[in-house]
């Protein structure tokens, strides 16, 4: 997966209901991540990529 398809879907997760159930950890995981991968050209590490997954899993049933 490329890091503008993964900005969308933490984009999507982040604006929708999900943001209700954040653990302040996964929030802020979360922020840093998004502003990585929006402002350079950011590779994600494997614990960075293992982490995505884990919240696209979790989170994203509140986006469809």
């Amino acid at each position: 997966m490329n890091n503008i398809n993964i900005i969308k879907q933490l984009d999507a997760i982040l604006k929708s209901d999900a943001k209700n159930y954040f653990e302040s950890s996964e929030r802020l995981s979360l922020m840093n991540i998004l502003y990585k991968l929006k402002n350079d050209s950011y590779e994600s590490s494997t614990s960075d990529s293992i982490f995505i997954n884990e919240i696209i899993k979790k989170y994203g049933k509140f986006v469809t």
